[in-house]
C-alpha cells in the first residue's frame, strides 16, 4: 500500500464505501483515494465550547458553588451524520434520549447504507472462504479478552486463540498468524508501558492488521462461546473484514 502522510490536510481520514471494497478487491488503495474530494473528510465534526450557568433551585440566582462550568460539543459538519447497526426494525424516524442530559438524537433507517454494508461484508466473506493467506483489518475496537489457565486474561492486540507462526514446531499444530501491525504498543514478556497497565483491558484500536497464512474465525464468533464473550461481538466490536494476499 503506497505510504499516506496522514498529518497532510489533504489527506482522508475516512474512506468512502467505494474505496473499501476496492481495497478487499484488490488490497490496494490508490494514491489518489487518499486525496479529500468533499468537506468533512479530514475531519466531520467541529468542537463547541459551550458555558452554562447552574441555578439554584426555585431561584433566579447562580449557585455560589459549582455555578458556572463548559461543555464541548460535538457538531457534525452539514451533511454527515452517525450511522449504527440495530438487529430490529424501528418505526422511523423517531427520537433517542443520548447521555444523562436530556440530549436527543433522530433516528431514522437509510437503505444505501445498508446496501452499501451488505456488498462489502459479501466481499470479505468471498475472501474468507478462499483460504488464501489474508489479512485481517479491524475495522471497530478489539476486544480480545480470553480465560486463560482459569483466570480472566486481559485485551492484547491480537486474539489469544491466533498463535504466532513462528513460534509453532513441526510436532505441533500449524499456527497461521505471521505478523501484527498496529498502532498500540505491545508489552514484551512482563514488562509493560507503565505502572497502571496491570490494571487496565485496552482494546486494540481500529486500523489494526493481522496478516495470517489462512483466514482465521473469532472464538467469539464460535457457537461454544459463553452468552457473555459473544456480547461484545454483538455491540458490534472486533469487526474484521478479509483481504487476500497474493
Amino acid at each position: 500500500m503506497t505510504q499516506v502522510d496522514i498529518k497532510n490536510p489533504n489527506t482522508r481520514q475516512y474512506l468512502p464505501s467505494d474505496v473499501i471494497l476496492n481495497y478487499l478487491k484488490t488490497g490496494q488503495i490508490q494514491p489518489e483515494d487518499w486525496s479529500c474530494k468533499h468537506e468533512g473528510e479530514k475531519s466531520p465534526w467541529q468542537v463547541e465550547t459551550r458555558p452554562h450557568n447552574a441555578m439554584k433551585d426555585g431561584k433566579r440566582q447562580v449557585k455560589d458553588a459549582d455555578g458556572y462550568f463548559v461543555e464541548n460539543a460535538i457538531r457534525m459538519l452539514p451533511n454527515w451524520s452517525l450511522a449504527i447497526a440495530l438487529d430490529q426494525q424501528l418505526q422511523t424516524p423517531t427520537t433517542f434520549r443520548l447521555g444523562g442530559e436530556g440530549h436527543q438524537v433522530l433516528i431514522e433507517t437509510c437503505p444505501s447504507l445498508g446496501q452499501q454494508w451488505d456488498s462489502i461484508q459479501a466481499r470479505s466473506e468471498a475472501n474468507f472462504q478462499s483460504a488464501n493467506r489474508s489479512v485481517g483489518y479491524l475495522v471497530t475496537p478489539g476486544v480480545f479478552e480470553r480465560v486463560q489457565n482459569n483466570k480472566q486474561a486481559k485485551c492484547r492486540p491480537w486474539p489469544w486463540e491466533w498463535k504466532l507462526a513462528h513460534t509453532s514446531n513441526p510436532n505441533q499444530i500449524p499456527r497461521e498468524l505471521v505478523g501484527v501491525a498496529t498502532d498500540r504498543a505491545i508489552p514484551i514478556s512482563t514488562r509493560l508501558r507503565d505502572q497502571h497497565d496491570s490494571d487496565q483491558s485496552i482494546p486494540a484500536p481500529p486500523g489494526s492488521q493481522y496478516y495470517l497464512n489462512q483466514p482465521q474465525t473469532l472464538f467469539q464468533d464460535q457457537p461454544q462461546a459463553p452468552a457473555k464473550v459473544k456480547r461484545w461481538r454483538k455491540l458490534g466490536y472486533s469487526q474484521l473484514l478479509w483481504i487476500n494476499v497474493n
